[in-house]
């Protein structure tokens, strides 16, 4: 490409605000995509809907990296009502960094494979993000990994802050806790909220709140979660956060 368009890549592709572009199955019909994975880089007003992904398949959404400068932060993103089955993918069948975005209503079902650091949804970062309605069961990792780590002085900063992780059913992980809210390195986490989930029959915790990095997380919510049947406990870790809230849980052994 020469020109605009060429300097347009990464840094402004999708749909706008007023006209959304949607990547779904025709009416009436479902769409399979069999293996690989489908990926989007520095990405805006983008929605994938109603597909189904098997043997593999997974789902990207991050930013352009390699260029100079690098792309935008993806934003406005919609993640809906999608299928995964079969063995557990590396990282996760839903891997996403961005801002203003939901992963809502989607369905993955784990057969077997994979380590603990494989999972259902991973968002790895971002702001103003929602995970909420989904149904995860059968992760070698955690069902919802919201996590991440600067690993050097040369990388971005990141930050996971105010977002929201509600009405999660997550069961069935094989090594790993339900869900884990956390970090590593200096990304800060300020600003979670966790609520109405159902975590169950998960080989350790049902939610861990763990720190593994150099800073406090922040204004951690959770309450209103029913936990049953994880392995070593319902909640770990709320007591090193600043102004967690922890209330109303519903734990069972």
């Amino acid at each position: 490409m020469r020109g605009d368009a060429a300097n347009q890549f990464g840094r402004a592709m999708g749909g706008s605000s007023s006209g959304w572009w949607t990547l779904q199955s025709y009416p009436g019909e479902i769409s399979t995509l069999d293996g690989g994975f489908y990926a989007a880089y520095s990405v805006q007003y983008s929605r994938f809907q109603n597909l189904n992904f098997v043997n593999g398949g997974k789902i990207y959404v991050g930013t352009v990296d390699w260029s100079t400068p690098a792309g935008v932060r993806s934003h406005d993103i919609e993640i809906l009502n999608n299928t995964f089955s079969g063995a557990q993918v590396r990282y996760g069948f839903i891997e996403v960094m961005f801002d203003n975005s939901r992963v809502e209503g989607n369905r993955i079902t784990i057969s077997d494979g994979g380590t603990t650091t494989d999972h259902g949804i991973y968002l790895h970062n971002g702001r103003g993000n929602v995970l909420r309605g989904n149904i995860v069961d059968g992760a070698s990792g955690y069902g919802i990994h919201v996590y991440d780590e600067r690993k050097r002085n040369s990388d971005p900063q990141t930050a996971i802050t105010n977002v929201i992780v509600e009405g999660n059913v997550l069961t069935g992980s094989r090594l790993r806790a339900g869900l884990i809210i956390s970090q590593g390195g200096d990304t800060v986490v300020d600003g979670v909220i966790v609520r109405n989930n159902v975590i169950s029959g998960n080989k350790k915790c049902g939610i861990d709140l763990t720190s593994y990095g150099s800073l406090r997380m922040k204004k951690i919510t959770v309450h209103d979660n029913k936990l049953s049947n994880n392995g070593n406990c319902g909640i770990i870790g709320g007591a090193a956060i600043d102004g967690s809230e922890i209330t109303d849980n519903n734990i069972e052994p």
